[in-house]
């Protein structure tokens, strides 16, 4: 069973699927100091990642996956950094933004755009 209940703990194993949201929810709303444990969780529906954001249960452990812990970061934000990866922590100096791309001309040789292009590269 990919969640298993253990006293005040739910560990989370494997590919969490959606049959199990209700029964994860109902559980964390019966007493909202449980928490839940990622560490084993290889994936989850996202039924159950709503569950989580929306109840905001405290996390005994990120999900050993990096991956998985990466893409649960944002959010997740109460991932404990302590059992994050150490590759996946946060670091002090913010992230850049991105510069904007340059358009990608048409490549459509029976566009309009090239049409004019050619024309206006032949002197003739």
């Amino acid at each position: 069973m990919p969640i298993a209940f253990e006293g005040t703990i739910a560990r989370l194993s494997g590919q969490c699927v959606v049959e199990e949201a209700g029964e994860l929810t109902e559980w964390l709303l019966a007493d909202r100091t449980r928490a839940v444990d990622l560490a084993a969780c290889e994936g989850m529906h996202s039924a159950i990642l709503q569950t989580l954001m929306a109840l905001t249960p405290g996390l005994a452990s990120a999900p050993a996956d990096a991956t998985l812990a990466r893409w649960l970061k944002p959010s997740l934000g109460h991932l404990p950094a302590t059992t994050m990866p150490a590759n996946q922590q946060e670091t002090s100096a913010p992230a850049q933004p991105r510069k904007p791309r340059a358009p990608v001309p048409n490549s459509n040789p029976k566009s309009p755009a090239r049409a004019r292009r050619a024309k206006k590269a032949d002197p003739s």
